[in-house]
């Protein structure tokens, strides 16, 4: 392919990456609205959507080092909820063994 080609395909596919970034930056507000109000429901996110645009934008483009194109997925907040939701996810498995080896 052409290197024209290439930056076309680039740019198509950051063109896909940065709306899914704008709904998740959607769907974290009206969460905090939600739970502000005291309503139930969650409006879910897109988590890793974003960041295999990215990476795939990066690889099919013509030029690696431009790596200014990651700065879409650092500013999406379901990416940066995912570290949060592991640690989450791990605290809770280990008091659920805990729980589970405590004598009755």
């Amino acid at each position: 392919m052409m290197p024209a080609d290439l930056s076309i395909l680039q740019l198509s596919l950051l063109s896909l990456a940065a709306p899914v970034v704008v709904f998740n930056w959607g769907g974290f507000i009206v969460n905090l609205w939600k739970a502000c109000r005291g309503s139930g429901g969650m409006v879910p996110t897109i988590y890793p959507a974003s960041a295999i645009l990215t990476t795939a934008a990066w690889f099919a483009g013509p030029r690696p080092e431009c790596r200014w194109m990651f700065m879409i997925p650092l500013s999406d907040p379901a990416n940066l909820s995912l570290p949060l939701i592991v640690a989450a996810s791990i605290s809770g498995f280990w008091k659920r063994i805990v729980t589970l080896r405590r004598p009755a």
